[in-house]
């Protein structure tokens, strides 16, 4: 386990984004000390007005190494990532630099700087229907052969790593343009929202949840012996059409929310039912929609 006392120095990747940003600040509540690794130029003014200190990334591995062995992390929780749904050219040169090109620098600094618990986010998509691995997309691809370069630092270096698949993430304040806060947008706005036929189900877990199952994994990893490779889906087991998704908000929000289902068509490649993955052990998720959705409405 981390040392008493402060509990040992917690280093976060993606901490400017929303998954990270609450994992630092979580973290920091429960009395670590928190550094977060961001890009060059990137806004970390808020993370530093909360007390979090901020180590730069100059894009060299020997670089990156002197910054992370500087601040000695007991853990390191890795969430930074590049996501694209449908890539172009342009988008794969930095598609790999942050998610092959980061993941490979940073585990040879983690190595290097004598930590051995490493915490990473990967995609349900890396999943088929029936469980097997089989990523959907680039931005899933990469994921998985990311876990392919963790698990050589976990057999040749002691390493020990756990690897969350995270489904669907929701909760308050949320910026992203995923689907709940784009229907709770469309709820303040009364402008009509055009949907696909919405049959397709999706595996919805609070924030605050998906925090507890990366904290968990690393008090697991921290009691593990050296070497220790672990794969785990991060999901509640009970998926959510979108049709039932609206009619959730709709009864928070005590009004009909303006969408237009079958107004847009299924993609070619649309998944209808979230891929199955063994759930990490000794967490669940507790959050229920009645209770996540009421304050997110409310704050509009």
């Amino acid at each position: 386990m981390p040392p008493e006392g402060n509990h040992g120095v917690a280093l976060v990747t993606g901490a400017t984004g929303y998954l990270g940003g609450r994992l630092a600040r979580r973290l920091l509540a429960v009395g670590r000390r928190v550094v977060v690794l961001a890009r060059l130029g990137a806004d970390t003014s808020a993370l530093e007005a909360d007390g979090i200190a901020v180590i730069r990334d100059d894009g060299s591995t020997a670089g990156l190494a002197a910054a992370v062995a500087a601040c000695a992390p007991q853990s390191v929780f890795h969430l930074a990532a590049r996501f694209v749904a449908r890539h172009t050219i342009a988008d794969v040169d930095d598609l790999v630099a942050s998610n092959l090109g980061l993941p490979t620098r940073l585990a040879e600094a983690t190595v290097a700087a004598g930590c051995r618990v490493f915490v990473t986010a990967g995609t349900a998509w890396q999943l088929d229907a029936d469980g097997h691995e089989r990523p959907h997309g680039l931005y899933a691809a990469m994921k998985q052969a990311a876990e392919s370069i963790y698990a050589h630092y976990a057999a040749s270096d002691g390493l020990k790593v756990a690897c969350l698949r995270l489904y669907e993430t929701w909760g308050p304040a949320d910026p992203r343009r995923k689907l709940l806060p784009l229907l709770l947008s469309t709820l303040r706005s009364g402008e009509t929202l055009a949907l696909s036929p919405g049959e397709q189900r999706l595996d919805f877990v609070h924030v605050d949840d998906v925090i507890a199952a990366f904290l968990h994994a690393e008090a697991r990893l921290h009691a593990a012996e050296p070497g220790r490779f672990e794969r785990f889906s991060v999901r509640t087991g009970r998926p959510v059409s979108i049709r039932e998704l609206v009619a959730h908000i709709e009864r928070a929000a005590g009004r009909p929310l303006p969408v237009a289902f079958g107004a847009r068509p299924y993609r070619p490649d649309e998944i209808m039912f979230p891929p199955p993955g063994e759930i990490l052990p000794g967490w669940q998720a507790r959050i229920s929609w009645d209770e996540g959705l009421a304050p997110l409405v409310a704050e509009g």
